[in-house]
């Protein structure tokens, strides 16, 4: 699942929510009975509306309470909150999650850099402990030792701006790797 914003689908008869007020329904079908935990896979909140208060905002603090007011909007739904206390979720973020295009808009960089601006930074470092509260510390441990490297290297792509979808991603890692040995 992925992409979620209420505000979409006002009228759904569940304020934005009823996928979710189906969704046990659907998982208790026989055909579905082998579920066993979601993937989310970005976009849970959409921080979007509080992108200019964060960037003008100077505490850290405050930024981080708008991001968890974000998270406190969108996941205050019943139905939502409902699958999420009976169903294991394994989340991820994406670009909604700390604001829309991040690491993709010119505004965001430092000139013609490949740097972020440093009010940017701020907004990513905010965004960057929301999604660690909120949704990290849902996920399970690291099953296996060998995966942490390549975590790692995620995170260094997302630190970065680099997309991390599909095949592109791959593509996109391996010229980040090739960057890093060039210059070492």
């Amino acid at each position: 699942m992925s992409c979620h914003n209420p505000h979409e689908a006002r009228k759904d008869g569940h304020e934005g929510h009823a996928v979710w007020a189906d969704l046990p329904q659907i998982i208790a079908r026989d055909n579905n009975k082998k579920v066993r935990f979601a993937l989310l896979v970005g976009d849970q909140v959409y921080a979007d509306r509080w992108e200019k208060q964060i960037l003008s905002e100077p505490s850290e603090e405050k930024r981080l309470r708008h991001y968890l007011s974000a998270y406190r909007q969108f996941w205050s739904n019943i139905h939502y909150r409902r699958v999420l206390c009976s169903l294991p979720a394994v989340m991820m973020w994406d670009d909604h999650d700390i604001t829309d295009g991040w690491g993709s808009r010119v505004d965001s960089f430092a000139g013609s850099t490949s740097d972020f601006k440093p009010e940017w930074k701020s907004l990513f470092s905010a965004a960057s402990r929301a999604f660690s509260v909120m949704q990290a510390s849902r996920n399970p441990g690291t099953l296996v030792s060998e995966f942490r490297g390549r975590f790692r290297r995620l995170l260094y792509c997302r630190s970065v701006g680099l997309r991390v979808d599909g095949p592109a991603f791959q593509s996109q890692l391996d010229g980040a790797q090739a960057v890093r040995r060039r210059a070492a």
